[in-house]
């Protein structure tokens, strides 16, 4: 799966919106990190910033 065409594999993860909202206070960022494995046993990470805005 590409995401911007750079040629580079990549994979979306996406969260419950109202369950983060519970987790973190509004405008608080945090680095969330997500590590794990794939089926053949190639591991992978990724992190990025990220934060509650209230609507």
């Amino acid at each position: 799966m590409v995401h911007d065409n750079d040629t580079i594999l990549e994979r979306m993860v996406k969260f419950d919106r109202s369950e983060v909202q519970e987790l973190l206070s509004p405008c608080a960022a945090v680095v969330l990190t997500i590590t794990g494995q794939l089926y053949d046993g190639t591991s992978f990470e990724g992190s990025d910033t990220i934060r509650v805005i209230l609507r």
